[in-house]
């Protein structure tokens, strides 16, 4: 029912013709990533729980929202994690979407500067193949 067909990469998304487009982001609400403690870690808290009222308030006001996830690679690719973003998804049927965006180590330098360790050095940035598979495990193929 929710069909994801493209995936961000590098801040380009193909469109349904293949063309890349420019990635649209105004009025995009940007969810950091699903992690554990986002679909029922430790508080026990769905997605839809915890962004509830914001979304709720996104809808009331005519908010556009996209909801983005920075996929992660055996962080949140796994199918809880995709299934948690799926039922948000349906939970807030005015979203406009859902993109997948590849993660990178991008801010590992600021983090060493502050003299704090990066929460995800040890983890490797995403690949093309990791959002396709994102996307088919979304899309149930």
């Amino acid at each position: 029912r929710h069909k994801v067909d493209s995936a961000l990469y590098s801040g380009v998304k193909k469109s349904g013709k293949g063309e890349p487009e420019p990635a649209r982001r105004t009025g995009a609400f940007f969810f950091r990533s699903v992690l554990p403690e986002n679909f029922g870690g430790e508080s026990g808290e769905t997605l839809g729980e915890r962004y509830s009222a914001f979304l709720t308030a996104c809808e009331k006001h005519g908010t556009p929202v996209t909801l983005t996830n920075v996929l992660i690679p055996e962080v949140n690719d796994g199918k809880a994690a995709i299934a948690a973003l799926k039922a948000l998804k349906t939970a807030f049927p005015f979203t406009s979407g859902v993109e997948f965006l590849p993660f990178r180590k991008l801010c590992v330098n600021k983090y060493a500067e502050l003299g704090l360790r990066y929460p995800y050095e040890d983890k490797r940035e995403a690949t093309r193949a990791d959002l396709t598979a994102a996307i088919e495990k979304f899309n149930g193929e």
